[in-house]
């Protein structure tokens, strides 16, 4: 219960280390009433050989839904005809 994690337990940080498969299967990940009073850090691999840490702005998405190529050209032949 988010009351009790807040308020009772006065949990100030949260850690998931569970992988992006993981994460994009969970329909819960961006629920604001848990999370808004939260700053987001994510641990980026792809981004140089060490990989770094970076701060997420408010409302950010920490996992990006992926856009499939067919959807785009299929988003541009329909707005043609």
């Amino acid at each position: 219960d988010i009351s009790i994690l807040l308020n009772d337990l006065k949990l100030k940080t949260l850690v998931d280390l569970r992988s992006p498969t993981e994460l994009k299967d969970d329909p819960t990940l961006e629920r604001k009433e848990l999370f808004k009073d939260f700053v987001s850090l994510v641990w980026i691999e792809r981004n140089g050989p060490n990989g770094r840490v970076i701060e997420m702005k408010p409302g950010q998405p920490r996992i990006k839904k992926s856009v499939r190529k067919r959807d785009v050209v299929k988003g541009v032949v329909n707005g043609i005809s």
